[in-house]
């Protein structure tokens, strides 16, 4: 099933502002939530243990796509059978939005997000992650940890 998507009124004037209107319209977006409230409960939802919440900036997210995809290709996750399928984010990875906040845990500061398959989820306007119930792999949770950059914890809903 393909999304339509509403041109504005007036259009963009070249076929250069069409196709920038276009790419920004149906890409996938990246967001950090700094909504307080929206990460605890979006943090108490998931079961997700932590003390404090805190706002990592762009430069603290930087780079977690080149981790993730380097712990997706270890070894141990493609033989062990995690879920969700490290084959399947893989191939799909360019595709999901990301939903960024952090968290404290122990004095430790980590990342989560929240990767949502594209074509499943519309843009979010707000300043919230986006609940999706089930999902299965088109709904990724991934904690790193800020200061070692590491992958600490990858589910997917349904699990």
């Amino acid at each position: 099933m393909h999304d339509s998507v509403v041109i504005p009124d007036p259009a963009p004037q070249t076929a250069r502002d069409l196709a920038r209107f276009l790419v920004e319209a149906c890409a996938p977006y990246t967001a950090i939530v700094t909504d307080r409230q929206s990460v605890y409960h979006f943090l108490t939802g998931q079961e997700v243990p932590f003390d404090d919440v805190w706002i990592p900036t762009e430069s603290d997210i930087e780079g977690l796509d080149s981790v993730l995809k380097s712990y997706l290709q270890e070894p141990h996750a493609l033989q062990r059978g995690l879920s969700p399928d490290p084959e399947y984010v893989l191939k799909n990875l360019r595709q999901y939005h990301r939903e960024f906040s952090g968290f404290i845990e122990n004095g430790r500061k980590y990342v989560i997000c929240s990767m949502l398959l594209s074509h499943d989820i519309r843009r979010n306007p707000s300043n919230r992650f986006s609940i999706v119930f089930d999902g299965g792999a088109s709904v990724v949770r991934v904690v790193f940890d800020i200061d070692t950059r590491k992958v600490e914890r990858l589910e997917c809903n349904g699990n």
